[in-house]
């Protein structure tokens, strides 16, 4: 388990601070494909209900985000880090 003090000032490490050229090429790359993908899936579940399953004592739905009865989708949660 990770502890941090509530309202700290820490600032991130410099590396967090740039994004490499490398990086830069690989967004140009695939921002556009990216937002197209975001907004048909947006097209086909809106106006869905939605669940996701994070109970492994249920293995026919574990890690799967359904979007009415007819849409499931296989999916992996991502945590990330904030120093504000």
């Amino acid at each position: 388990i990770m502890e941090r003090p509530a309202g700290g000032s820490e600032s991130p490490p410099a590396e967090v601070n740039f994004m490499s050229a490398k990086f830069h090429e690989l967004l140009d790359e695939h921002l556009l494909e990216s937002m197209y993908r975001q907004s048909h899936l947006e097209d086909v579940v809106e106006g869905r209900n939605w669940s996701l399953c994070l109970d492994p004592a249920q293995p026919e739905k574990y890690g799967k985000l359904c979007f009415g009865e007819d849409l499931a989708f296989e999916c992996q949660i991502l945590g990330s880090e904030s120093y504000q």
